[in-house]
């Protein structure tokens, strides 16, 4: 790829502002780019793109570790020498950490579209939790800075893609855009290792219930709000409820509606963080059916009053 464009990822892009990148000659693409430092070693990363060329193009990159998430469009395979090709799909995240300094490379189609969101950890982002990390999400994030490359793909997460495209699509300008953009990335590195949590403990059931585990997650989180009953979801996942119900206990530690319970108050709190509405109207989007009884849950789970995420 001699010919290909180069790109450093050590190079900071703007936040979140249009950009028409023009090498000489031709314009490459345009859309939005988003790249900034929130907190040491936490980078929010995404953009939003229409490539104006065909190109190769080659990435530097440094010690770190990324979580991608593809929200529209489409993205051509990440390719590092060596490592089979990392390919994406719309709405499930993909890590991939580089423990020493590295090169990908990827294809531009023109007239291709590709809305990516996440969020890039530099090691010195772990320094914050002192000499070892305790929480075992974390404890896997920090451990793809061991390998010389590694890749790993978790399941979709709609809070997630949520919050993505929010960080891309932020209205917010100057001080309250940086103090979103350093909370939005944070809860997603929050997220991401909630997501890495629940996998390590999924894999200590059968393989069999661990399928109807992740299957019986992924139609709850599609919709929240307008749920199956359990006899449809135990149905759909091709089991009975109290063999469902177990699974949930043995692997999550809670039950199917402590599960729906737990997935609308995270959804609360990301649009009580984007002020989304009134703390009323969240309660009700999210299937509460007073402000009341949805403030006393969010207290419940967060020890806090959802007034106090404003």
């Amino acid at each position: 790829m001699g010919n290909a464009l180069r790109f450093s990822t050590r190079l900071k892009a703007c936040g979140g502002d249009p950009v028409h990148q023009t090498p000489p000659g031709d314009a490459l693409f345009e859309g939005r780019l988003l790249g900034a430092e929130v907190s040491p070693g936490l980078f929010a990363t995404g953009y939003d793109l229409t490539y104006l060329q065909d190109r190769s193009v080659e990435f530097e990159v440094g010690v770190s570790l990324t979580c991608g998430l593809l929200l529209e469009g489409a993205a051509n395979p990440m390719r590092v020498p060596g490592h089979d090709p990392v390919t994406q799909i719309q709405h499930q995240p993909v890590l991939f950490g580089f423990g020493a300094a590295g090169e990908c490379s990827a294809k531009w189609r023109c007239g291709q579209r590709c809305a990516m969101g996440g969020f890039s950890l530099r090691p010195n982002f772990f320094e914050r939790f002192g000499e070892t990390v305790t929480e075992d999400g974390l404890a896997a994030m920090q451990g793809f800075f061991r390998s010389d490359f590694r890749a790993d793909r978790l399941r979709p997460s709609p809070q997630l893609s949520r919050m993505a495209t929010a960080s891309i699509n932020s209205a917010f300008v100057n001080e309250m855009e940086a103090l979103f953009l350093e909370s939005s990335t944070l809860a997603m590195v929050v997220e991401v290792a909630a997501l890495i949590d629940d996998r390590q403990r999924t894999r200590q059931i059968p393989a069999r219930h661990r399928r109807m585990l992740m299957l019986a997650c992924e139609k709850l989180d599609a919709d929240i709000v307008c749920l199956p009953t359990t006899v449809e979801l135990a149905r759909e996942v091709g089991t009975n409820v109290t063999t469902l119900q177990r699974i949930f206990r043995q692997s999550l530690g809670t039950t199917i509606l402590g599960y729906v319970q737990k997935r609308r108050l995270e959804v609360a709190r990301v649009m009580l963080q984007e002020r989304a509405g009134s703390i009323g109207e969240i309660g009700h989007s999210v299937g509460y059916a007073s402000a009341s009884a949805f403030s006393a849950a969010y207290r419940r789970h967060f020890g806090r009053a959802p007034s106090a995420e404003g």
